[in-house]
């Protein structure tokens, strides 16, 4: 999901760092979650929603 926000949605506040979910430079929240992004397949959060970095700052 990470490479989705990033390339196709813009959102380059979302940051890669180990891409193996443990440096957490990737979180976002997904309904109320702190999931990490580099471990989600898109398709895994359709019809949920997803904040990251951006919709924090500019709410």
């Amino acid at each position: 999901m990470s490479d989705f926000l990033r390339h196709t949605l813009g959102a380059t506040g979302t940051h890669l760092g180990c891409e193996h979910g443990v440096c957490g430079a990737c979180t976002v929240n997904v309904d109320g979650d702190a999931v990490r992004s580099c471990l989600m397949f898109a398709i895994q959060v359709d019809g949920k929603n997803v904040t990251t970095i951006e919709g924090i700052a500019n709410p």
